[in-house]
């Protein structure tokens, strides 16, 4: 099992309520020590009828609970995910989708946006979800504190024009959503942006342009393009949407190579040959990340074969096809991830090593590759 790094600690969770209640309008104004201390209790408070129940480690329970998720239609799972809540709990949850699949980004979302339904408290539904099922459960936490999840939303009636309003104030290092990476937070937002847009990407990836500095306006695109994915709208182009919206074309590649390379069969270098080469960059470069990052189950068992995935084009090319392999197989097979690293020759083999110390939401990778312009 691939497991996320583990929960964010409580204690950072509290700036995050005050921060998201302070924006939608709410005043926090205990000061101090005298307000931290009375958030935690609070965010335990919520958390208490949701983690550690018995039924938690209950290996029957979780079976059980697996094989109606496997069996139920994607649109039913979230529902089920509510009634489980009080008998696994939240943490029993994320342990039993974890254990089903170390990349439960999409199941995170549901979940995360259950939690926050159930406990009504961003900071607590944060705390509960940290980085697990690949920061998906946080993402969903995210997406349902701007978008609104029925009659109760924490933020209701939430607008695009609000959430660009308050972008800077939550994602800022060092400010808002305390203890969460501010690309990851980013990232978030854009999945935000996109449901409130009425997925309208244009709209979306105009509001990302709101945060500073400017990678993390990729972050927050990376997110906008993750949710168009998981809603996908009919276009004549192979490579819709990323030969529309261009301005950040990694972050579209992302989620389209994987179609890409299934039109080849599976071949990344036939793919490569047929989709990436052909583009003028800056959407090659964005079509051989893409590429790269569908590499990750062949590295992971094969980490060498590295310099033959990311063999062809130009230096750019092959540096952005690096960075797409090891973003996410740093994360999660990190030993890997320096066998690949190892097999490569120098420069190339540099550009890897910091690939692999960015990771998914560094702030300090070679963001002119990631860019239009």
């Amino acid at each position: 099992m691939y497991t996320a790094r583990g929960v964010i600690e409580i204690f950072a969770r509290w700036r995050t309520l005050a921060v998201l209640l302070a924006l939608g309008g709410v005043a926090v104004g205990v000061p101090g020590a005298l307000a931290q201390s009375r958030e935690a209790g609070e965010h335990r408070a919520a958390l208490q009828p949701l983690t550690n129940l018995p039924g938690r480690n209950d290996p029957e329970l979780r079976a059980k609970f697996l094989a109606e998720y496997a069996a139920v239609e994607a649109d039913a799972r979230r529902s089920l995910l509510r009634r489980w809540l009080t008998v696994l709990g939240a943490d029993g949850l994320l342990d039993a989708l974890e254990a089903r699949s170390g990349f439960c980004h999409g199941e995170g979302h549901d979940l995360g946006k259950e939690i926050l339904g159930q406990t009504k408290d961003v900071g607590a539904a944060l705390a509960v979800c940290g980085e697990r099922c690949t920061v998906g459960c946080t993402h969903g936490v995210l997406m349902a504190a701007f978008v609104g999840d029925g009659s109760e939303a924490v933020w209701k009636h939430a607008t695009v024009a609000d959430v660009r309003a308050r972008i800077r104030d939550l994602c800022a290092p060092g400010g808002a959503a305390g203890g969460i990476e501010p690309g990851n937070c980013a990232h978030g937002v854009g999945h935000a942006l996109l449901v409130l847009g009425g997925g309208d990407l244009g709209v979306a990836l105009g509001h990302c342009g709101a945060f500073t500095p400017r990678p993390l306006a990729y972050y927050c695109a990376s997110g906008v393009f993750m949710e168009h994915v998981t809603a996908p709208r009919a276009s004549g182009s192979p490579h819709f949407p990323c030969d529309t919206y261009t301005e950040y074309p990694p972050a579209c590649y992302k989620y389209r190579g994987y179609s890409l390379l299934a039109a080849h069969g599976g071949d990344v270098r036939a793919a490569v040959t047929a989709e990436c080469l052909p583009l003028a960059a800056p959407l090659r470069r964005g079509c051989f990340y893409g590429l790269g990052a569908t590499q990750f189950g062949a590295l992971n068992l094969a980490p060498a074969r590295l310099p033959e995935v990311c063999g062809a084009g130009d230096d750019d090319d092959r540096v952005m096809c690096v960075n797409g392999a090891m973003e996410i197989l740093s994360a999660y097979q990190p030993a890997a991830a320096a066998v690949a690293c190892g097999s490569l020759t120098e420069p190339l083999a540099e550009s890897c090593r910091v690939a692999v110390r960015e990771g998914r939401y560094g702030l300090g990778k070679p963001f002119q590759l990631y860019f239009r312009d």
